[in-house]
């Protein structure tokens, strides 16, 4: 005989979470009457996956994910951004030419297309857990050893494996996603962006504590506290984040439930999750998802009849993505506004921080094309204003974090890309005109430029972050659950070539005027494309027009 429930106050403790929070059909308690006892009844609770996550809350459980997959979004910031400190170096050091430069910033972005093909479809396949951990570990692992590289071919294919690493980032970011309440959605995954920003300003602080200034007599440092090749210290500290990611990952993060759910057809499993999840959070899992009493449903169920007392989802074969499912007819025109903006974002926030180390930082290689310490070149860099520039990304990261959920995604996107493109304009036109001031020994009007310019890289920073930034929500709340990981690598992978492109269009010896006209373009490019993609704000995972 089933048994019997005791009054409505359990029926309507079932159906709402602690906060009072009544979610209707899709997460009602309906009864089932034994046809020998129409008075004993069973409360059975139908929930979609947004719906377990709106009762299961955002607490200590979620604060654990954010660091994890915060500390590997730090390290892929870090080892895409030491490059353009670790060029100008290596130019005055090693004596590289402009296309090796140029090459070595390349090959990390050509590791992270085919890592993003790869390491996403993994996640799909054989989950998220195992890919997160692998993807720190392969960062963390070919980062120190770049550490350790006495060629200029073994520094490239250290990059590469970097790259390759990085190419899975949208995994941890995935897996964060897919355990954040949908009303808190857009500014909780904007949080962990802080990590990307503190990582780039690490990377000023890490470069001016040690490879600090040259000198092209004695090669002595003043300024740094190690000098003697400070910057393989320089690249092995900027791969700590990512060991930490490494271990919090094997410690807090468990198998996402949307992807045992909806991919594995495994809701015992994904039930499991949650309940550990809600003790974290320090709630009672009897309560939010009783065992025996809870019937998880899958996206492509929510719009069903969820009348069954069998905690089972539909029998099915679960399905497995493919990348060119993305092409098909459901999918084919917000992929392909997807990857427009993608490869347009890429080539924009990558081409604004190589602008404005461009513009605060030089090199010159010696005139003996060897490698020997005695014979290196010099570098300088403007750390003040390099610092400046990067601390832009917090203000932006605010920005979003308070504007996400009012303004939407698209509309920040749209005009932040377009923004970006006219401030990277003005700031080539100002860099010219400070030069020729230099030039002329007109001081006090040099200096004025000078800080218009630091205003400029400011604005640059700032506009592509956040449009950027905006845009790796928006593309993980439009996928649905069994083609999300694929679907985001995707976008990843193709942002690759804009990031590939970069160094040949944006480099030292480009003209300013060409960099900025180039950038200009793209932006106005990119924001057509982003204007064009549906709107997720406030809408279920995977649910869109």
């Amino acid at each position: 005989m089933s048994p019997k429930l005791k009054d409505d106050e359990e029926q309507s403790l079932l159906a709402t979470t602690n906060d009072g929070h009544h979610y209707g059909s899709s997460a009602a308690a309906t009864t089932n009457n034994d046809t020998n006892d129409t008075d004993d009844a069973i409360v059975i609770l139908s929930l979609t996956m947004d719906d377990a996550m709106d009762r299961l809350g955002f607490g200590t459980f979620q604060y654990r994910l954010v660091w994890a997959a915060g500390l590997c979004v730090m390290a892929d910031g870090l080892e895409i951004l030491l490059l353009s400190v670790l060029t100008v170096v290596l130019r005055a050091e090693w004596n590289l030419l402009e296309w090796q430069a140029s090459l070595l910033m390349s090959s990390v972005f050509c590791g992270a297309l085919l890592g993003s093909l790869v390491l996403g479809q993994l996640a799909d396949h054989y989950g998220r857990k195992p890919i997160f951990i692998l993807t720190a570990a392969i960062i963390a692992l070919l980062g120190v050893l770049t550490g350790f590289a006495t060629t200029f071919h073994w520094l490239i294919l250290c990059r590469w494996g970097v790259g390759f690493g990085v190419g899975g980032g949208t995994v941890p970011f995935d897996t964060l996603i897919e355990f954040l309440p949908r009303s808190q959605r857009g500014h909780h995954m904007l949080y962990i962006w802080f990590f990307w920003t503190i990582g780039t300003m690490l990377v000023v602080v890490l470069a001016y504590f040690t490879v600090g200034e040259s000198s092209s007599s004695n090669h002595e440092n003043e300024e740094a506290t190690f000098y003697w090749e400070g910057w393989r210290l320089f690249v092995i500290a900027c791969a700590i984040p990512c060991i930490s990611s490494m271990v919090l990952g094997i410690l807090w993060v468990p198998e996402s439930p949307r992807w045992l759910l909806t991919t594995q057809n495994d809701p015992e499993q994904a039930l499991a999750v949650l309940r550990g999840a809600a003790v974290v959070n320090g709630k009672d899992p009897n309560l939010l998802f009783p065992l025996g009493r809870t019937k998880l449903l899958a996206e492509e169920y929510h719009n069903t009849d969820h009348n069954s007392t069998n905690n089972k989802l539909s029998q099915r074969a679960p399905e497995e993505a493919h990348f060119w499912d993305l092409f098909r007819p459901k999918w084919l025109r917000t992929t392909l506004y997807l990857f427009g903006t993608w490869v347009g974002f890429a080539f924009l926030y990558y081409g604004g921080v190589i602008v404005t180390t461009l513009v605060f930082a030089s090199s010159t290689a010696s005139s003996n094309n060897n490698t020997q310490e005695d014979n290196a070149g010099t570098y300088h860099f403007e750390y003040g204003a390099l610092f400046v520039a990067n601390a832009a990304e917090i203000v932006a990261t605010i920005f979003m974090i308070h504007t996400v959920e009012k303004l939407g995604r698209i509309p920040i996107q749209t005009y932040g890309f377009l923004s970006g493109g006219i401030m990277v304009v003005l700031l080539c036109g100002l860099t010219s005109l400070h030069r020729q001031q230099q030039q002329a020994e007109q001081g006090e009007y040099a200096t004025y430029t000078y800080l218009a310019m630091v205003v400029l890289a400011f604005g640059v920073r700032m506009a592509n972050m956040a449009a950027s930034c905006t845009t790796w929500v928006s593309t993980a709340e439009i996928f649905t659950t069994d083609i999300r990981s694929t679907g985001h690598s995707a976008a990843n992978a193709v942002a690759r070539l804009g990031g590939f492109l970069v160094p040949y269009v944006v480099s030292a010896e480009a003209p300013l005027t060409f960099i900025g006209a180039s950038m200009m373009c793209v932006a106005v490019g990119t924001a057509f494309c982003a204007s064009r993609l549906p709107e997720t704000k406030g809408k279920e995972l995977g649910v869109i027009d």
